[in-house]
């Protein structure tokens, strides 16, 4: 018993992107499928589309996440280069 290849079309579409790029392997007839289909090869356009924005997002949330504690680092380093330079004061006035 074989499954129709409209309904297997219908599963393909609704795979991620790296699980299509699997499935291009398991038989001749989904290789063809998934890479001439034009409602698949769309849909995998459409996916790398995302994956490619998503990239962009995490990058820069990463980014944002650096100068957030590379700031934090330096307010902390100025807090404790100020409270010794106090505490060397202190002493020295005693």
């Amino acid at each position: 018993m074989s499954i129709p290849s409209d309904l297997v079309g219908e599963i393909l579409v609704r795979l991620p992107l790296d699980s299509l790029m699997r499935f291009r392997r398991v038989c001749k007839t989904w290789q063809f499928m998934i890479t001439n289909d034009p409602q698949i090869v769309h849909r995998c356009n459409e996916l790398r589309e995302i994956e490619s924005k998503e990239a962009i997002r995490f990058q820069k949330e990463m980014q944002k996440m650096i100068e957030e504690e590379r700031l934090h680092f330096t307010r902390c380093l100025k807090k404790w280069r100020d409270y010794k330079r106090r505490m060397r004061k202190q002493m020295m006035e005693t």
